[in-house]
Order: C-alpha cells, then structure tokens, then sequence
C-alpha cells in the first residue's frame, strides 16, 4: 500500500512595493507625454528572474530589486480579499503608486505592512491591463486599483553598461555627489528656470584617484569640485587595450546604448495619420 501524499505545490513569491523604492523611481520617470511609455514605474523580471521596477526618461535610468514575500505572509483582507498576481510584466503611473502607499500606516509593528503587493490583473481577453495595491493596518482595508500605460516599454537590459565592460569600480559618498549636483545648480542656474547645467566628471586612470567635477555658468566663470573616492578603487581593464582607449570604447558602448533607447521611446505613429515622411494609411 502505497502510503505517500503529494503536497499542493507552493504558490510563487508575491512581489511588493515601497515608498522608498517609488520616491526614487519617480525622479528617473519622464515628464514628456509625448512618450507615453516612459511617464510610470515599469515593472518586471531581470534576467535572473528576480522582480525589478524600472523607470527611465530617454537620459537616465533606474532599476531597483522588489521586495517578495510568501503570500501566506501577508494579511488576509476580508470580504473575498483580492484577486491573485498575475505576474506581469506591467508600467504603473506613479501618482496612484504613491495615493496607495500613503494609505501605509505610520506606524507599525509588522515589517510587511509597509510593502503592500502589487497585483496584475487580466481582462478577460488575457491582457494585463490592471493593477491593484491593497494595503491594511489590520483594523481597515483599501485597495488601489489603476489602469496600466497601454505602451510597449524598452528594453531596458541594454543601456546597463555589462561587468566585463567595466573597467573602474570606485565609491563614492552619494551625499558628497548630491552636494556637488546642487552646488552646480545653485552656482550655475543662478535662480533662474532654465535648465539644469552641465557637470564635466574626470577621474585618474589609477585606483583612489580623486574625481574632478567642472562646471560653467552662463558667463563662462568654471568651478572645479573634487570629491575624494570612499575607499580605493578597484582598476579592472578586460579589454586588453590601453586605460584611454578602454575609457573611450566604454563611453562609445554606452552613447549608443543611451542612443537605441531614445530611439525604442519615441512615440508610434497612429493608423490614419501620417507619420514623418510617409503618406497615411
């Protein structure tokens, strides 16, 4: 008699978001309606499969590992709950991103109440055209339900320069870097509304060189910036070429990536209108 029991497979790892990872996409996501695609957070997979949020403008890019937890951990909701991840790969505004995570409590002593899941929803022709955010206190329950933006996303992967690539790994302190972008600002823009300036970045071809920042005014009066590395670089040079020419074919890779990206974010032309140079359907 054949006594073993086959258990229910376990369900996959939920993905969630949180007011930290939002705030930080939201600076990387675009203002220009024009590209559509670019104006909310994009959620996926990495290539390891691991659940990623995405945000770019065509000049910038972001990417910040979710957070995943066991469904089981999560706070049972009351009247049927909610419908189960669909795992989609899907591009959220941010604004209800943020209207859901204000509803977080403040306050609280259950580590997973501040990284409610996200939740895509299929219609019935199986697109993913919906996302929902529930989020408790486990006195009161919401859910944040949204549409998704209707627009392919780029592909992302290619603008992040590769490891082999790499040829200096140096560290910095980011709030040594923030006080150098706004100095910069408040040197260069003098208070006006014009766009933000130009930081020239140069840095020694050897480990713990300093990194050199310049920037011009309006006038053409520079200031010279110069942070010292967190800790000695690591020099790495896989490409068999000399530091410049490996510097150069670095910052040639990347051009064209950042290139490619601009291209896959311009908005499609609709049916029936003419796009540049060509007649209408």
């Amino acid at each position: 008699m054949n006594n073993t029991t086959t258990s229910d497979p376990k369900p996959p790892m939920q993905r969630t978001i949180d007011l930290n990872l939002v705030n930080a996409l939201k600076l990387f996501v675009s203002k220009d309606d024009t590209r559509f695609a670019l104006t909310g957070v994009h959620f996926t997979r990495s290539d390891d499969g691991h659940p990623v949020a995405v945000a770019t403008d065509g000049r910038k890019l972001a990417v910040i590992e979710q957070f995943e937890v066991s469904p089981d951990e999560l706070p049972k909701f009351t009247n049927g709950g909610y419908p189960p991840d669909t795992g989609d790969s899907v591009t959220v505004p941010v604004k209800p991103l943020l209207d859901a995570l204000k509803k977080v409590p403040k306050k609280h002593s259950i580590p997973i109440l501040a990284t409610p899941p996200l939740i895509s929803i299929r219609n019935e022709k199986g697109d993913a055209t919906q996302v929902c955010i529930p989020v408790t206190d486990l006195d009161t329950h919401s859910i944040e339900t949204t549409k998704v933006i209707d627009a392919g996303y780029p592909t992302y992967q290619q603008v992040i320069p590769q490891e082999k690539d790499t040829v200096l790994e140096i560290l910095f302190d980011a709030g040594i870097m923030l006080d150098m972008a706004q100095a910069a600002i408040d040197f260069a823009k003098n208070g006006s509304k014009d766009k933000a300036p130009l930081m020239k970045l140069c840095i020694g071809h050897h480990p713990g060189a300093a990194l050199r920042v310049e920037v011009e005014d309006h006038n053409g009066r520079k200031m010279t910036m110069v942070a010292m590395p967190y800790k000695e670089g690591v020099l790495i040079n896989r490409t068999g070429a000399g530091m410049a020419e490996a510097f150069d074919a670095i910052a040639g890779k990347l051009n064209e990536a950042v290139a490619k990206l601009e291209t896959q974010a311009q908005p499609k032309a609709r049916k029936g209108k003419k796009a540049d140079g060509e007649e209408a359907a």
